[in-house]
């Protein structure tokens, strides 16, 4: 199936971050073709990279990837103490961490033993990626939104950040609170005189061997 450029203004295509397995386990059958293919993944990736760039934390992590090889990250670590929090809970993921394009990923396997990979997002993208994989997808529970966001990207706290926005979303919180049950108020019943209330008991008897039902 042919997708115009119109994908490429949705949150999650224009950052170039579809899973590899999209709604829990079925690959996607939608597919770019020719030029159009081209244009959406050099815009993406050029989006990704100047948002990197511009990320503090990301930023100094590729300084660091650049310059630096898997086998001695962890002097590079110790040495780097003008590196932000952020970036070393980023530097222990050193081995999953690779460049594509300029762009830092981090490589994972899911539990389906498939290779995943997450694009390390950055702090400005957070609400809007979350948003979009919460509120756009039908507001999904916890583990569900964050099995959507596992399959795109990865930043330290992700499970926190996420639980933190859904136990915070008014349609959410709604949809849980306790609905009142509605219950008539007893009461009695006031006669002026006799029969004037009549109680009866009815039930359905088997049917009789002619085949008649009867009632009482």
């Amino acid at each position: 199936m042919e997708v115009t450029n119109t994908l490429a203004h949705s949150p999650i295509q224009q950052l170039s971050i579809p899973p590899s397995y999209c709604h829990f386990g079925k690959e996607c059958n939608i597919t770019l073709e020719g030029p159009q293919q081209a244009n959406v993944a050099n815009n993406a990736i050029n989006t990704e990279h100047k948002y990197q760039v511009r990320n503090e934390v990301i930023s100094k992590l590729l300084q660091v990837r650049v310059n630096a090889d898997a086998t001695n990250w962890q002097e590079t670590r110790c040495k780097g103490e003008d590196l932000t929090i952020g970036t070393r809970v980023l530097l222990q993921q050193w081995k999953r961490l690779e460049l594509k394009d300029g762009v830092l990923y981090r490589t994972i396997i899911d539990p389906q033993e498939q290779e995943v990979r997450q694009l390390v997002l950055p702090e400005i993208l957070k609400e809007r990626i979350i948003r979009s994989l919460h509120n756009d997808m039908g507001h999904q529970g916890l583990e569900r939104t964050i099995l959507l966001a596992r399959s795109r990207c990865y930043w330290p706290g992700m499970y926190t950040d996420v639980e933190k926005w859904i136990k915070s979303c008014e349609r959410c919180v709604l949809s849980k609170m306790p609905q009142p049950r509605i219950r008539t108020p007893m009461g009695h019943l006031i006669t002026e005189q006799p029969l004037s209330v009549l109680a009866i008991d009815f039930t359905l008897l088997e049917r009789s061997s002619d085949g008649k039902e009867m009632y009482w």
